[in-house]
């Protein structure tokens, strides 16, 4: 399975890093998955996933500043090239699909 390419924007990064060190989880990676469409839309679950906390199934991409992040097989061929953004006021990282109606 081709491993989808995930890009990420300083911001995200940034609110990333803050929750690693606020749960005292600085080697944490990222887990995030497809629950489900609203609207047309992809509904995404992002979590920290610490190292050892890979779920059988999932994929890990490292592709972001060494972030590794796990992937259900079943979201992965959907979240090809999708950007992590978040806004830094709120505090949420969230995902921007450029095709998010792809079935």
């Amino acid at each position: 399975m081709k491993q989808p390419r995930i890009s990420a924007t300083d911001a995200a990064l940034i609110r990333i890093e803050q929750v690693r060190v606020n749960r005292k989880q600085p080697q944490a990676g990222l887990r995030l998955a497809i629950t489900g469409r609203e609207n047309g839309a992809f509904v995404y679950d992002i979590q920290l996933g610490a190292s050892g906390e890979e779920r059988q199934g999932d994929i890990i991409v490292e592709a972001i500043a060494g972030l590794p992040i796990h992937i259900p097989l079943a979201s992965a061929p959907y979240l090809d090239g999708i950007t992590l953004d978040a806004d830094l006021p709120m505090g949420a990282v969230r995902v921007e699909d450029p095709n998010p109606l792809s079935s």
